[in-house]
């Protein structure tokens, strides 16, 4: 038996893998993109799928293994920025590994998910399959930036030998406010825009009782068209500045 050591929150927890050590790593690495040298035979990183770009998207982040030798032990680190990043849900129950002596947890706080997993199928792991899926919602604007940290993949030799990795960039997203609003009564989305509306409802030229009648039908609702002081709301502010047009 092997002892494997975690750092979480301050505390050191000691667990045993049956199969194979899992030991504490010193190098920090981040994803995708892999520079290959003549040593590196394996990698850890992650694949976005459907990339975001608004606040309020969901999109899966898959943390991907890929080994041209026999292995049998993935750990490491994910990290994200939580600012503007939470994780909404994880799956674990892939073909890679099928013993967990780290079982996957995250946390939203700290802006972390920790991992340590095994294969027992004889004569290890080679290729590159999906080892984690992960569930992300966009919640504020800004760099979303993923990593992994201290990544570690061991060879199926019996030994717990450490497998050189390829070097792997950060994932970084661009994700901007979402500036649609929906208009429930006639179920079209609307862009708010910085610019503060026409009062000219009826695009005649001119002021008159026919925008306040337009505008009137409109009263009750978000609809950035007739919401002429930009403040999320239509109501009785915006028909003051309707009535005291030129």
């Amino acid at each position: 038996m092997f002892g494997v050591y975690f750092l979480k929150a301050g505390n050191i927890s000691t667990i045993t893998l049956a199969a194979t050590a899992l030991l504490a790593a010193t190098a920090i690495l981040g994803f995708s993109n892999l520079s290959q040298d003549n040593k590196t035979e394996a990698a850890m990183f992650v694949r976005v799928l459907d990339n975001p770009t608004l606040v309020g998207d969901t999109f899966v982040a898959e943390i991907v293994v890929n080994s041209s030798v026999p292995a049998n032990v993935f750990a490491g680190e994910l990290t994200f920025n939580q600012e503007v990043l939470q994780i909404e849900s994880i799956d674990y129950n892939t073909s890679v590994a099928d013993l967990w002596a780290e079982r996957p947890w995250y946390s939203n706080g700290e802006g972390t998910l920790i991992f340590g997993g095994g294969t027992t199928k004889d004569g290890g792991f080679v290729g590159e399959e999906v080892l984690i899926k992960v569930l992300f919602l966009s919640k504020t604007a800004g760099n979303g930036v993923i990593s992994i940290r201290e990544p570690r993949i061991l060879k199926h030799d019996g030994l717990g030998t450490d497998i050189d990795l390829y070097q792997t960039k950060d994932v970084v997203l661009s994700i901007k406010e979402n500036n649609l609003v929906k208009d429930y009564s006639s179920g079209v989305s609307y862009s708010v825009v910085k610019e503060k509306p026409s009062t000219d409802l009826n695009g005649d030229g001119k002021q008159s009782i026919a925008d306040i009648s337009i505008f009137m039908m409109k009263m009750i609702g978000n609809n950035p068209r007739y919401d002429f002081n930009l403040d999320g709301e239509v109501d009785l502010k915006d028909l003051n500045i309707l009535l005291g047009a030129d």
